[in-house]
């Protein structure tokens, strides 16, 4: 019994057979290219998050300097044939600072002023007016936000 079994051990070769190491390739492989996948997914990240947190910042920036105008000089935007507001465009770059240079402008803030309540159909201080920003790419093709608030005349 022990002459059989030395024989079988010794009989047979130690180690991985080509199959065993096509089978660890594949394994290998898949893992590899999930790798690639995620490490170039979260490379982009921050990246595309710094675009739309800027866009965001833009567009408060935008209503903020609206507010500053004063409710009396806020007139309302025209309307176009389909009765859609004829917004303002103005252009940022990419650190959210206005530009005029056609080669720096990274967003475009298209911003309206809408009245949306009128009680006496009169403009007046009794007036609602909603402010409305939206922050596009500079082709128009793209979103990134949307910011609008109300605002009233305030005051005895």
């Amino acid at each position: 019994m022990d002459a059989r079994h030395q024989s079988g051990r010794h009989g047979r070769r130690a180690g991985t057979t080509y199959v065993e190491l096509l089978a660890a390739a594949m394994i290998l492989a898949i893992v590899a290219a999930g790798g690639v996948a995620t490490w170039s997914f979260v490379s982009r990240a921050p990246a595309n998050k710094r675009v739309t947190e800027i866009a965001s910042l833009v567009g408060v920036q935008e209503v903020e300097r609206m507010k500053a105008v004063g409710y009396t000089n806020l007139t309302p935007s025209a309307l176009d044939g389909s009765g859609n507001p004829v917004a303002v465009v103005r252009f940022y770059d990419t650190f959210g600072a206005i530009t005029t240079v056609v080669a720096s402008r990274r967003y475009q803030a298209r911003s309206s002023v809408v009245v949306v309540v009128d009680r006496n159909n009169r403009a007046d201080k009794e007036d609602l007016k909603e402010l409305r920003v939206e922050v596009w790419d500079v082709a128009g093709s793209r979103r990134y936000a949307r910011v609008s608030t109300l605002i009233c005349f305030g005051g005895v």
